[in-house]
């Protein structure tokens, strides 16, 4: 609400940045601490950061000023956000990522370690590497999508991502492995960017925080979906084929995001 229109990329790259910052410290320290410590201590040492988070909101809870837009209830928000045709298919689009993303998630260590023969620190750098790409990108990405619009780079993001499901599911040379996570680290920031500055753009402030309420449970959807889809097909498939069913997963929204309306925010304010 507070980012100028013509600058809501770049201000949305430098906020989504903060929370982006654990992709990197989490497998970094996992690399450095689990052959010293094993699994165990570093279940031990994650359950500290979570305690420490909730301590700062009970010794210092944030102060949020009330807005001074008259909102609709929830029921008639929704309904709004559900009818808008463009949300609709943001929605289908991050249900798709969010999917192939927990499959991978879900059976990568384990393809790493048992048809790769990687070690446990080895493929926690690897996921370091995605971590840091996905940091790096997202400022620049954001003030992109501000010059370009956010279809473009919204679409490219997601054919990188298929991309490089291809190239882990069919070339397992350690190097290909670390392509494919950097460019999969670089679309994901991308696409975290261009896909909450686009979401921006199309809801009307009155009902922006249920849309976007709405799109991080679609996100919580899909990653729910991809765990249950990953136990079932690790049973009856090959790791490499349950990637490439990850990579097409990412390649239907790529029409559709180009049939999206170029500029929504610009409608919104005409009051069309």
């Amino acid at each position: 609400d507070l980012a100028p229109m013509r600058r809501r990329g770049d201000v949305m790259g430098r906020y989504l940045t903060s929370p982006s910052l654990g992709l990197v410290l989490g497998p970094m320290l996992c690399s450095l601490l689990v052959d010293r410590l094993g699994y165990r201590g570093l279940f031990l040492i994650s359950a500290l950061f979570p305690l420490i988070g909730l301590l700062l909101l009970i010794l210092l809870p944030p102060r949020v000023p009330e807005g001074e837009v008259e909102r609709p209830g929830v029921k008639a928000s929704l309904r709004e956000v559900a009818m808008d045709r463009d949300i609709l298919i943001l929605s289908y689009c991050r249900a798709s990522f969010s999917t192939s993303h927990s499959i991978f998630a879900t059976l990568f260590s384990l393809y790493a370690v048992e048809s790769l023969g990687l070690t446990p620190s080895q493929v926690a750098a690897l996921f370091t590497l995605r971590g840091v790409t996905n940091v790096i990108v997202r400022p620049p990405a954001g003030r992109l999508s501000d010059r370009l619009g956010r279809r473009l780079p919204l679409a490219a993001a997601y054919g990188v991502v298929a991309s490089s499901y291809l190239l882990i599911a069919r070339v397992g040379a350690l190097p290909i492995i670390a392509l494919g996570l950097l460019l999969y680290g670089l679309a994901w920031g991308v696409r975290a960017v261009s896909e909450w500055a686009y979401l921006a753009d199309v809801a009307r402030p009155e009902v922006r925080t249920i849309a976007f309420s709405y799109l991080s449970t679609v996100f919580g959807l899909g990653s729910t979906l991809g765990g249950v889809l990953a136990g079932a097909l690790s049973t009856v498939m090959p790791y490499g084929d349950i990637f490439l069913l990850s990579a097409f997963l990412n390649m239907p929204p790529i029409p559709l995001i180009l049939r999206m309306r170029a500029s929504p925010s610009g409608l919104h304010q005409s009051g069309e």
